[in-house]
This record gives C-alpha cells, sequence and structure tokens, in this order.
C-alpha cells in the first residue's frame, strides 16, 4: 500500500482540482464574467468524462477503499489522506449528478436557469440587522459625523434616489447606514459591472447592490424595493485630478429616468458633500484598456486637519406616474433627466454653503473646542 501511496495522491489531487473547478461554475454569479466561459468548459468536460464507466466517482471510491485499509493496517497516520478522500468522494458522488444534470440541459438551458435564481436572490434578500450596521460605521462615524438636510422628504414610498458620486464612493455607506438607521429606509445600490468582477464585488453582493442593468432594475422595483443610482458610475468616482469637485459626470445617459417611469416610481434627489474635501488626487493612471475615458486616481488619505464632516441632502420627490408608464418616450425621459440633475446640482450648492458656514465642520476643531469647554 506504501508503494501506491504517492499514485493515489497524486490522483486525489487531480480530482480535487476537477471538483474545484466544477463547483466555481455553480459557486459564481451569473453576473460574473467567468460565469459563462465556466460553465461552457465544464459541461464539455463532463461530455468528455460520459464515455468512462462511473467516470471519477469509481476512482475516487477506489481511492477511498485504499486509504481506510491503509488506516485499518497503520492507525492514525492515514487518518487525514483518508478524511481527504472521503470528502473528495462526497464531491464526485454530488458533483457527478449536478454535471449529468447540466449535460442534459445544455448551456444556454444551465445559464437561463442561474439568472433566474439570481434575480429569485435579488428579489429576496433581506438587509444585515440595523444594529450590527451601526457597529460596523461606528468608528467611521465617529470622525465624519454626517449632517444631514431634508430628511422629512423621506417617505415610505418606494422610490428611487438619484445621487452624485464622490471621488472613489467613500461617502456610499455613511449615506445608506444614515437612510437605513434614520428612516428604516434600505437601499439597493446598482454598481458597475466591473465591481462584481472584483474581490470586492461580493462585500457589495453581501450589502444589496446588485449589477446594475436594466433586467436587474426591473426586478428590484416589481419587488417595491428601494434603488439608489448614480448616473455618473465609474467616471465620477474615478474623477480625473483637472474634474471640478463635486461636478455630475452624467452625460446624456437616461436609463434610470426610463426605469423610474416604466414602475412609475418618485425619484427623490439627493446630494453629497465633504469626502472629496479630504482627499487629494497625486496621480492620475491611464487605465483606457479598461474602459475608453477613464483614469484611475491614487489619492493621499487624509492628515488629520483634513478630516470633517459629510453633507447629505434629500429634496423634494419628482413624480413619474403622470408619464402612464411610458418609458421609451424620450422628452418624457429628458424631462425627468434634467429636472433630476438640476435639483441634484441645487443640492449640492445648498450643502456647500452649509459646508462653508459650519463652525464645527473640522475634526480638530471640534476636539479643540472641547478641550476648551472642559
Amino acid at each position: 500500500m506504501a508503494s501506491l501511496t504517492p499514485a493515489v495522491d497524486l490522483l486525489l489531487g487531480g480530482l480535487s482540482l476537477f471538483h474545484l473547478f466544477v463547483g466555481l461554475t455553480f459557486v459564481i454569479p451569473a453576473d460574473h464574467m467567468l460565469k459563462k466561459p465556466g460553465v461552457h468548459h465544464h459541461l464539455k468536460a463532463a461530455r468528455a468524462l460520459q464515455c468512462l464507466p462511473l467516470r471519477t466517482l469509481l476512482v475516487a471510491l477506489a481511492a477511498l477503499a485504499l486509504y481506510l485499509c491503509h488506516l485499518a493496517h497503520n492507525g492514525s497516520g492515514s487518518a487525514v489522506r483518508a478524511a481527504v478522500a472521503s470528502y473528495t468522494w462526497l464531491c464526485a458522488v454530488f458533483l457527478r449528478r449536478l454535471s449529468e444534470v447540466g449535460v442534459s440541459l445544455g448551456e444556454e438551458k444551465v445559464l437561463l436557469i442561474e439568472h433566474e435564481a439570481q434575480r429569485a436572490d435579488i428579489a429576496a434578500f433581506q438587509p444585515p440587522p440595523a444594529r450590527a450596521l451601526a457597529a460596523l460605521m461606528a468608528p467611521i462615524e465617529a470622525l465624519i459625523r454626517p449632517d444631514i438636510t431634508g430628511l422629512e422628504h423621506v417617505t415610505e414610498t418606494p422610490s428611487l434616489y438619484v445621487m452624485n458620486h464622490s471621488l472613489l464612493g467613500v461617502e456610499m455607506p455613511s449615506f445608506i447606514h444614515a437612510l437605513y438607521s434614520r428612516k428604516g429606509v434600505f437601499l439597493r445600490g446598482l454598481a458597475d459591472h466591473m465591481h462584481f468582477s472584483l474581490p470586492h464585488g461580493e462585500v457589495l453582493r453581501a450589502l444589496g447592490a446588485v449589477d446594475g442593468t436594466r433586467e436587474n432594475v426591473d426586478v428590484l422595483m416589481g419587488a417595491r424595493q428601494n434603488v439608489l443610482v448614480y448616473p455618473g458610475g465609474a467616471h465620477e468616482v474615478l474623477k480625473h485630478s483637472a474634474t471640478p469637485k463635486y461636478s455630475l459626470l452624467w452625460k446624456q445617459r437616461l436609463g434610470f429616468a426610463r426605469m423610474a417611469i416604466k414602475h412609475g416610481y418618485p425619484l427623490v434627489p439627493c446630494a453629497a458633500v465633504g469626502t472629496e474635501d479630504m482627499l487629494s488626487i497625486v496621480a492620475d493612471l491611464p487605465v483606457g484598456f479598461v474602459r475608453k475615458e477613464l483614469s484611475l486616481p491614487l489619492a493621499a488619505p487624509p492628515s488629520p486637519a483634513r478630516i470633517q464632516k459629510i453633507y447629505f441632502w434629500f429634496g423634494e420627490p419628482i413624480p413619474t406616474a403622470q408619464f402612464g408608464g411610458d418609458w421609451q418616450n424620450d422628452a418624457f425621459a429628458i424631462e425627468v433627466r434634467d429636472r433630476t440633475r438640476a435639483a441634484v446640482e441645487s443640492g449640492i450648492a445648498i450643502l456647500l454653503e452649509k459646508q462653508e458656514t459650519d463652525p464645527d465642520r473640522f475634526l480638530m476643531e471640534r476636539f479643540g473646542a472641547r478641550a476648551k469647554e472642559e
């Protein structure tokens, strides 16, 4: 048995890698860039192995039997190998059946089922407990102390919240928490597709964000959930150093307006100010090969003297029910977009004025005032 051990180890290692690959094709979210090629190669490999009697299941079972025999004769020395072999055999049992089902359905049907399952997950999402989110945000908010204006405009009516994106998007967690903790409204953020191809995409997904496709917006609004959209997207998050602070980079986008009209959702214009005054861009790295006209700003961490409040503003809701769901009407969509843009720009101006006259704006000045009082 000892002479067979290296060969069986190698065989089990290969099977485990194959199982890992197969498992990942099911675990990867349907909107991930690797999903389609993963399913394609998985089903291709499964078809090729169908000609072998019982395929990997028989091999894994034989390896398990060999290791169990070795364990019986040699004591605990082979216990780890036996455990690995048992796990590999169980993987072979479950993944073999999944592979057979996948082959019988075909690639297109498998991907369709995956997308349907993801839509069901999006609609059934439950926000994290308010207390857990508050504990997570407490250290940050102790420094930046969010200042909120216009909260009375937030109602129980499901709405589309439209906001400017600050540099690097660092205002978003505080904004979502501010609304959740004060009004019990949890926002489902529409994120850029590229986020879900990076490691932090799963964190965003766990916090309720979805890929900002029209299909996903249909699911969210069909479930009457509150939605957060940044029409400026990646271009506002990754502002070039030459771009003025808090400027809107919406171009001629109409998608968010069309979706609001389609579902009769009111739009709540929102604004954020503060984070871009804390960050300084030290370099702009060209990343046009990823997306045209895009650069990656490298920002220096804020010094203690620059840490300050962030300010949020909510404007009066902009109704869309009067358009009768005619979301393909360009004139209606342009009207909604332009009204929303004007409101957001007005909110930014209000916050900048408030920020300029706020005596309690900077963290160090707040500490100094407290020290004098004591």
